[in-house]
C-alpha cells in the first residue's frame, strides 16, 4: 500500500509549526499523524509505504513516493481504526468526503504526482457516515483534539499487547486503561487513568 500524506489549505493557517515539517509531521496526542499510519498498518500487518506531498521547499526532507496505485490523504486528518480501514477500502478513482473537506483518494501514479487540492475535481464522490473525522485546522486544534487523539492512539498501540506489570509501590486507579512500555520505570506514584489513559513509553522513569 503507498500513502501519500498532502497538505491542504490549513497548513498556512497551522504556521508557523508548518514552516519546517508537513502537517502530518505534527503531533496530536501521542503519535504524528504519520505514525498513527505506520501503526494502523503494523498492526493490521500491512506492508505501507507513507510519504509527504508538501511544500517545495520541504519537499527535499519529505519527498513523495508514488506507485501504480497511491492512496492520496489528508495529511491534517486523525485517523482511527474504522477510518483508517474505510480510507484503504477505497477503490480507484474514489473519493471519500467528509462535508467539503477531502479526506482520501485512491489515484493512479499520473494522478497521484499532478494532484494539487485547490484544483481537484473527482468524479466518483463518497460521503463518509457515520465515522468520526477529526482534523486539525488551527494551532489551537492540536489542544482541542488532544485528548480523543491520545484516546485513539491508546488504543492502536495497546492492541493485542500486554502491559508492563505495575509495581504495588503505585497507587493506581483503572488500571485497565494504564499501559507501560518495557523498561517504563513507575515507583510510589499516583496514577489515576479514571478520565482517560495513561502510557508511559520506553525507559521512562516516574
Amino acid at each position: 500500500m503507498n500513502i501519500i500524506l498532502f497538505d491542504d489549505n490549513s497548513r498556512n493557517n497551522l504556521l508557523p509549526l508548518t514552516y519546517t515539517r508537513p502537517i502530518a509531521d505534527l503531533r496530536v496526542g501521542i503519535l504524528t499523524i504519520k505514525e498513527k499510519w505506520e501503526l494502523w498498518a503494523a498492526n493490521n500487518t500491512i506492508q505501507a509505504t507513507i510519504s509527504f506531498k508538501t511544500q517545495e521547499y520541504l519537499s527535499t526532507l519529505f519527498p513523495a513516493n508514488y506507485a501504480n496505485h497511491n492512496l492520496v490523504v489528508n495529511g491534517a486528518v486523525l485517523i482511527n481504526n474504522q477510518l483508517a480501514q474505510t480510507i484503504a477500502n477505497l477503490k480507484e478513482g474514489e473519493s471519500l468526503y467528509s462535508g467539503d473537506v477531502l479526506i482520501a483518494a485512491r489515484l493512479n501514479q499520473q494522478e497521484a504526482q499532478n494532484f494539487d487540492i485547490a484544483t481537484y475535481n473527482p468524479t466518483n464522490k463518497i460521503q463518509i457516515e457515520n465515522i468520526e473525522a477529526l482534523k486539525i485546522s488551527a494551532p489551537h486544534d492540536i489542544f482541542m483534539l488532544n485528548d480523543k487523539a491520545l484516546r485513539n492512539d491508546f488504543e492502536m498501540i495497546t492492541y493485542g499487547r500486554k502491559s508492563q506489570p505495575i509495581s504495588n509501590t503505585n497507587r493506581v486507579i483503572g488500571a485497565e486503561n494504564i499501559f507501560l512500555e518495557e523498561g517504563a520505570i513507575v515507583e510510589c506514584s499516583n496514577l489515576n487513568a479514571k478520565g482517560g489513559p495513561i502510557y508511559i513509553g520506553k525507559d521512562a522513569e516516574v
